[in-house]
């Protein structure tokens, strides 16, 4: 082999050997990124709290008014008894507004 056939095998030896170096470095480059940008087990943000705060919230707010508003209003219109008919899967929409979560 001659020194000419021995400078261009080591030459391109070497580009292959950088190209593969510039592969796995932009992997990594990018692998990392990825791995900052979402950090492990992140606590969710809840501005309006967990869905055990917002029912026992809720469930405060239907007391009062069932205790204030609804009493106050039935007098007024001359209502004794508030009746609410309905099917089963066919619930009434002042149903959910009158029973708990």
């Amino acid at each position: 082999m001659s020194a000419l056939q021995w400078r261009w095998r080591a030459r391109w030896s070497t580009r292959a050997v950088f190209a593969g170096f510039a592969v796995f470095a932009v992997f990594a480059v990018f692998a990392g990124m990825a791995v900052a940008a979402a950090p492990l087990r992140a606590q969710p943000e809840r501005p309006f709290g967990t869905l055990r705060e917002q029912a026992e919230m809720q469930q405060r707010w239907l007391d009062q008014r069932m205790r204030t508003v609804l009493p106050r209003v039935m007098r007024a219109q001359g209502v004794d008894a508030w009746v609410i008919s309905m099917r089963e899967y066919n619930e009434d929409p002042t149903f959910s507004a009158l029973v708990a979560p």
